[in-house]
């Protein structure tokens, strides 16, 4: 199955950035499909940064113990950096951003290696990344 079918697509360009879009309702195996998918990458270790595009997403089926899961799933395929790496979540729907939110709390409270960022729009997204990793 590919990523499409699950209803998102996603790349990570020659700075090292992934772009993911999703357009079906958030779930935890789309999420977890993801991960995996940049662990088992030869890219894996060049990432500097992400930004997750929710602007197509309307739902989510997603329970608090779940989101603490993916939360575990993701510490486990971070490539291994001295410092946080920055991931944008866009957001423009009130219960995806309020979701994004919390995860975004929930992953600073478990201590995973990301700095998450919620916004509602992808411009507010990038300008963000290009801030965080400025230097790098």
């Amino acid at each position: 199955m590919t990523a499409n079918d699950l209803g998102y697509d996603y790349m990570i360009d020659a700075d090292g950035r992934v772009t993911a879009t999703y357009w079906a309702d958030l779930t935890i195996d789309i999420l977890n499909d993801l991960v995996n998918r940049i662990k088992l990458s030869p890219k894996n270790p060049t990432i500097t940064c992400g930004l997750s595009d929710f602007t197509r997403c309307s739902s989510a089926e997603l329970s608090i113990g779940e989101l603490e899961a993916h939360l575990g799933h993701v510490k486990k395929g971070v490539p291994d950096k001295a410092v946080a790496l920055p991931w944008a979540l866009v957001a423009p729907d009130p219960f995806i951003f309020g979701l994004s939110r919390q995860y975004s709390s929930m992953a600073e409270t478990l201590n995973t290696p990301y700095n998450y960022y919620v916004c509602k729009t992808c411009e507010e997204a990038t300008a963000w990344l290009d801030a965080q990793t400025r230097g790098n």
